[in-house]
């Protein structure tokens, strides 16, 4: 399953999305938030196919611990 949209796509299947030229993954060990509040990886695909327009939507930060933060604005 493929969602394009403007800067960016997400490809469920394979717990990828791409930023522009940038492909990142994920898995239930990162963390997820949308509007303050932590949530699930199932939460953060559904929230992203309903409110992910373009990369200007979500933030993603980088631990050097190998956590990432993907955050829904």
């Amino acid at each position: 399953d493929e969602l394009d949209l403007q800067g960016v796509d997400l490809y469920w299947a394979d717990r990828k999305f791409r930023t522009f030229y940038t492909l990142w993954e994920y898995d239930s060990n990162d963390r997820f938030q949308s509007a303050g509040e932590e949530i699930s990886r199932e939460e953060f695909e559904r929230l992203w196919e309903a409110e992910v327009n373009g990369v200007e939507d979500i933030d993603i930060l980088l631990y050097g611990t190998g956590l990432s933060f993907f955050l829904i604005k």
